[in-house]
């Protein structure tokens, strides 16, 4: 039996393995996590539609930088996540994903009626 040096007995069967399970893995991954968007979009619409009295009672952002190479070419990319926290009559809280413009006109202390579908804010109208 031929046995190579650096792969030892099995040839070139260390690349041979790795050249089918990194795209295993890398497709499994991407699989996973269209899997886990299509199923909470799922359950969501399934969830009744939420009329709540609330009120803001915190804000964040989470920054993301993704670095991308091409070639001799480096630039990143930031994205910014926005969320919001409702606390609501029964003292419960919740915190929602929110677009930028809506994060934007939300401040904490506002009252107002919050609408949301299971894990999807929809909306929130302030009192005047």
């Amino acid at each position: 039996m031929y046995s190579d040096p650096v792969f030892g007995p099995f040839g070139g069967g260390l690349f041979n393995v790795l050249f089918t399970i990194v795209p295993i893995i890398v497709i499994g991954g991407v699989i996973f996590v269209f899997g886990s968007i299509i199923y909470r979009a799922v359950t969501n619409v399934q969830q009744p539609l939420l009329t709540r009295r609330a009120r803001v009672v915190a804000k964040r952002m989470r920054h993301s930088t993704h670095h991308h190479h091409h070639g001799d070419h480096h630039h990143s990319s930031v994205h910014t996540a926005y969320f919001v926290t409702f606390e609501f009559d029964d003292g419960s809280r919740e915190e929602f994903s929110v677009r930028g413009d809506q994060y934007g006109l939300l401040a904490e202390g506002d009252i107002g009626t919050l609408q949301s579908q299971g894990t999807w804010f929809k909306g929130f109208d302030r009192d005047l």
